[in-house]
């Protein structure tokens, strides 16, 4: 059974997406909590890497189990093993050649900047801020460089 599961998490006190020899990664979270659901050890990829501390509201990674199981209740087996900093949002069965990492067509990633003298204590960990003015102009010069289709494959 070929599944691409949907995940959302709080990356903050996890040492980011894959699994490192000291630190708890996400895809190490996953990987134990599907060990239970499967015959054999289920390894879990994903359509990309966070680094130390970083969120995802729609990380994609794909598994393939030796069982078979409904993806409602594979969703919910694993939201119940998981930390609740870390939830499976979705499941759906595909085919066989699906690859997390290779079948991605885009990616979208988000940085947040709060400009103001005091922040939100809503923001920690989600922004980096700014006190000082910005120059908008020169931050939309410097964003137009990223407008338009990139191969960012190197």
């Amino acid at each position: 059974m070929h599944v691409k599961l949907t995940i959302a998490y709080d990356g903050t006190g996890f040492v980011g997406w894959q699994r490192q020899p000291t630190g708890t990664s996400i895809q190490a979270l996953l990987e134990d909590a599907l060990a239970p659901l499967d015959a054999a050890p289920v390894v879990v990829h994903g359509a990309g890497r966070t680094d130390a501390g970083v969120h995802a509201c729609g990380q994609v990674a794909s598994i393939t189990l030796q069982r078979t199981i409904t993806t409602d209740a594979l969703v919910r087996a694993l939201n119940f093993r998981l930390p609740r900093a870390v939830r499976v949002l979705s499941a759906e069965e595909v085919a066989p050649d699906f690859h997390a990492r290779f079948s991605a067509s885009r990616k979208s990633y988000r940085y947040r900047i709060w400009n103001a003298e005091v922040r939100s204590p809503f923001e920690r960990g989600r922004s980096w801020h700014v006190r000082d003015p910005l120059d908008d102009a020169a931050m939309h010069e410097a964003a137009s460089c990223f407008v338009g289709e990139k191969d960012f494959a190197s």
